[in-house]
């Protein structure tokens, strides 16, 4: 699969669009098992990390109308540029949220089933990690489809984060890790989303190699 992609990611095939196809594909996979599992277990990180998936889909629903409306002749620049923005409002959005349920949850009593956080945040990684391979396979580095990889990439590592706060809730018993996890991702959350914003302002809109 991946070769094909490669082999026609600099003919008239339009491969990016098929890449994510493909990408909204695994995502819509990954958030019902995620949403499933965060309910179950009652894990606030495993839900921040549905929540995320749920903002990919938005993005790589925006990443195709772009690239359709380039293809129409549209103004490329401006459509891109506006994409960015929206991408880094979403990743601060979700940043948002998990603060805010951080706190709502601090002190609860609720106990998180750390076998069940751990099985489906790793069920998550690696359709995370398939996704991320699919869009690294083009040669496209647009704003566009970096801030879709930013997106995709952050799901990854948050998902190895909530791999990390299970296993220390089955170690020690402390329920807080869940939250704090959840903290440490919104953080980075908010950085990649400045980070966006940035290379929008300063014009970074296309670059190929």
């Amino acid at each position: 699969m991946q070769s094909h992609f490669q082999g026609c990611a600099i003919s008239p095939c339009y491969c990016n669009l098929k890449r994510y196809w493909l990408v909204l594909g695994i995502s819509s996979v990954i958030l019902i098992v995620e949403i499933i599992g965060g309910v179950a277990s009652r894990s606030l990180a495993l839900l921040s990390d549905a929540a995320h998936v749920f903002q990919d889909m938005l993005v790589i629903t925006i990443a195709i109308l772009i690239e359709l409306a380039i293809r129409r002749g549209a103004n490329e620049d401006k459509w891109r540029r506006r994409g960015a923005y929206l991408n880094a409002l979403f990743l601060l959005s979700v940043a948002a949220w998990i603060v805010f349920e951080a706190i709502e949850r601090f002190g609860s009593k609720d106990q998180i089933l750390s076998g069940l956080l751990i099985v489906t945040a790793t069920i998550g990684g690696f359709g995370n990690y398939i996704a991320h391979r699919v869009l690294e396979s083009s040669h496209s580095k647009d704003i566009t489809h970096r801030g879709l990889s930013v997106h995709i990439l952050s799901d990854l590592w948050q998902s190895v984060a909530v791999v990390a706060a299970g296993i220390l809730i089955a170690l020690t018993g402390f329920m807080i890790f869940d939250l704090v996890i959840s903290i440490l991702i919104a953080i980075v959350f908010a950085y990649w989303s400045v980070n966006l914003f940035r290379a929008a302002k300063q014009k970074q809109v296309y670059h190929s190699h």
